[in-house]
């Protein structure tokens, strides 16, 4: 999905608002955790895509 799509589902579903993590913004949030996503580089397409593998092994 496209990074800037991230924050408005987030909180219509669920409430969150990264601003309120350390991290602050989701680009920080999602690059802290290389083994779970995928980030392209930033640019107005940039997406984030989950990786199997990394949630396989927290499931």
């Amino acid at each position: 999905m496209l990074i800037g799509e991230l924050a408005p589902k987030m909180h219509a579903k669920h409430g969150t608002q990264i601003s309120r993590q350390p991290e602050g913004t989701w680009r920080g949030y999602l690059s802290k955790r290389p083994t779970l996503y995928d980030l392209d580089p930033k640019g107005p397409g940039a997406m984030v895509r989950f990786r199997p593998e990394g949630f396989a092994a927290i499931a």
